[in-house]
C-alpha cells in the first residue's frame, strides 16, 4: 500500500505528538511525587532579609515555594516550623535548595545553590508510609499523608535541613555558606540601591531597643546550629 504525502504529513504529526507526550510524562513523573510542606525558621537573636528561599526539582516548570514567615524578625523562632501546614498538589522531591538573605548583625550577603540527597529523601518517605509515620497536610478541605521539610537559617552562614516525619527529625543537609559580595542584582529593593540604602531599607522595621540588646551582647556566642534536635510537640 503507497503513503501519500497527506498520510505521511499525518503519521508525523502522530509521532511529534506522541514524543511531545512521553517527555511531559518523564518530565513530570507522576509515579514519584509526593506531598510535602516546606517552611523556614531563624533564631530571634539573629534577625535576617531572606531575599531568595525555593527548592528546584527534576521537573524544570516545578518551584517550591517555601513559607519563610518564621524567618521575619518580629515571628522568628528556631527551631519553629510554620503553624500550619498545607499542600495544593504532590509535588517531585526537591533536588537543590536556593538561598540568598542578609544578616543583621554581621552584615554578610550569602547566596548559594546547595544539592539536597534526593534519594535518601525518597527513602524516608517511602519508609515513613510503610511505617504509617507520615503528618496530616491540609489538602483542599482535606488531610493528606506526607512529610514537612524546615529549613534552618542559623547564625555565621550555617543552614541546616531537616525532613520531619510523625516522629523522627531527620536531618538531610548541613552545610556551612560563605559571604559572597552582592552584586547590583541582589541589592535591589524598589530601585537599585547602595549597600548601605539596602540594609538600612529591608531592616528599617528593627526598633532601637532591639538594637540595643544586639548592642549589650546578647546571644554573641551562641551556636544555634548545634541544637540539632527539635523537640517535636
Amino acid at each position: 500500500m503507497r503513503i501519500n504525502t497527506v498520510n505521511k504529513l499525518y503519521i508525523l504529526i502522530f509521532v511529534i505528538l506522541a514524543t511531545l507526550a512521553v517527555i511531559k510524562t518523564c518530565r513530570f513523573k507522576p509515579w514519584d511525587r509526593y506531598f510535602y510542606f516546606v517552611s523556614a525558621t531563624s533564631p530571634a537573636s539573629y534577625p535576617i532579609h531572606v531575599r531568595n528561599l525555593y527548592m528546584e526539582t527534576d521537573n524544570p516548570d516545578d518551584l517550591i515555594i517555601i513559607n519563610k514567615e518564621n524567618t521575619e524578625p518580629y515571628a522568628a523562632n528556631w527551631g519553629e516550623e510554620y503553624y500550619f501546614i498545607e499542600t495544593n498538589e504532590k509535588e517531585q522531591l526537591p533536588k537543590q535548595l536556593i538561598i540568598q538573605y542578609l544578616d543583621f548583625r554581621s552584615k554578610l550577603f550569602y547566596k548559594d545553590t546547595l544539592a539536597l540527597p534526593t534519594d535518601e529523601i525518597r527513602k524516608i518517605f517511602k519508609d515513613a508510609a510503610k511505617k504509617n509515620d507520615e503528618l496530616d497536610i491540609y489538602y483542599r478541605g482535606g488531610d493528606a499523608k506526607g512529610l514537612t521539610f524546615l529549613i534552618g537559617i542559623a547564625n555565621e552562614g550555617h543552614i541546616i535541613v531537616w525532613l520531619r516525619t510523625k516522629t523522627e527529625d531527620h536531618i538531610v543537609l548541613k552545610t556551612k555558606l560563605t559571604p559572597k559580595q552582592p552584586n547590583a542584582e541582589d541589592l535591589y529593593y524598589d530601585g537599585y540601591k547602595s549597600f548601605k540604602d539596602y540594609y538600612n531599607d529591608v531592616f528599617a522595621d528593627i526598633s532601637d531597643s532591639l538594637k540595643l540588646k544586639f548592642d549589650s551582647g546578647w546571644d554573641r556566642n551562641a551556636k544555634y546550629i548545634d541544637s540539632l534536635q527539635i523537640p517535636k510537640p
